[in-house]
């Protein structure tokens, strides 16, 4: 099953798209302000919103289950960080792509994370 609302966070108009350089001054805007946003464009506080609006969903419908959720980094890292926030920018850009973690939940809560992903 496909869910939109876990797409990558949109950083500007699809007109204006931000260049690798111009990336890490913006993440580092919007983590330091989670309402910050270019004209046009997504907040990390809006996109953490829709996202955890899905996770939320899922624990729910899958309650008890193992559920696989592939998406992008920095939505990744504002789920974690939703519910604690270590899961900073710092994180993001720690991580590898690809990557994959293990989220442990107990209903709404969330209990434990775990690193997967090992390179060779």
């Amino acid at each position: 099953m496909v869910y939109e609302d876990l797409k990558e966070r949109i950083f500007s108009t699809e007109a204006n798209r931000i260049s690798d350089k111009e990336l890490i001054p913006l993440l580092e805007e919007s983590f330091s302000n989670p309402n910050f946003s270019l004209k046009g464009a997504e907040s990390n506080a809006a996109c953490q919103e829709r996202a955890i609006k899905v996770l939320y969903e899922l624990l729910v419908t899958y309650r008890g289950s193992r559920v696989v959720i592939g998406t992008h980094g920095a939505v990744m890292t504002l789920i974690m960080n939703y519910f604690d926030k270590r899961y900073d920018l710092n994180f993001l850009l720690s991580t590898s792509k690809p990557d994959i973690y293990k989220m442990e939940f107990i209903n709404h809560d969330l209990l434990k994370v775990e690193r997967l992903w090992n390179r060779l």
